[in-house]
């Protein structure tokens, strides 16, 4: 706003709008459009305002945010098929030429240069990127990353529940455990355990 010069005998009124709540938007923007731009939803906020409304739209078709999240997690795996096929085939296709490679690693150990201009003349010979595997990986990056960041700054996951999770802002807790564990802390979390086993 900056310092305000007054003569004696003026006065200056200023308003200000205060909203004190949860991080609803459509309450915010109920109450002025500029408010919004003042919620923060990370570095790749543009991406999880759209998954955001994907989830609300999911979560008015089937009435369940557990479920809302397990369709919009899908949609978007189908969306980036795509790239992660071309990833999982370069990666396919690097381990069929990597005894290849070993073999040319040690013939030429001692010749940096030689061995640089065999492997890369076997990759053409392939028809294998060495980058391929990655690259594809680093679309997809970001918008795992806005869903994450929309899910934790979501405010409607509150109390929400699902299965025998009571409230999908927090971690699922299944079981307390007798005593506290390292890396695992004092509760058994089924949701990391079962994607690791996936």
């Amino acid at each position: 706003i900056g310092p305000v010069y007054l003569n004696p005998g003026e006065a200056v009124v200023r308003k200000f709008l205060l909203y004190a709540g949860p991080n609803e938007t459509g309450k915010i923007s109920m109450l002025s459009q500029k408010m919004t731009t003042a919620l923060s939803f990370g570095f790749f906020g543009g991406i999880s305002k759209i998954l955001l409304q994907g989830l609300r739209f999911f979560y008015r078709i089937v009435g369940n945010y557990g479920i809302a999240i397990i369709l919009l997690t899908l949609v978007i795996n189908c969306i980036l098929f795509p790239f992660t096929r071309k990833s999982l085939k370069s990666i396919k296709e690097m381990q069929v030429v990597q005894p290849e490679v070993e073999r040319i690693r040690k013939q030429y150990k001692d010749n940096p240069q030689k061995l640089n201009k065999e492997i890369m003349a076997l990759y053409k010979e392939h028809k294998v990127n060495p980058l391929g595997g990655c690259l594809p990986m680093i679309f997809q990056m970001p918008i795992f990353v806005a869903l994450y960041q929309a899910l934790i700054r979501t405010v409607e996951l509150k109390g929400a529940n699902f299965l025998w999770i009571k409230d999908l802002s927090e971690p699922d807790r299944a079981f307390r455990l007798p005593a506290t564990l390292p890396l695992l802390g004092d509760y058994i979390n089924i949701l990391p355990l079962l994607m690791i086993g996936s």
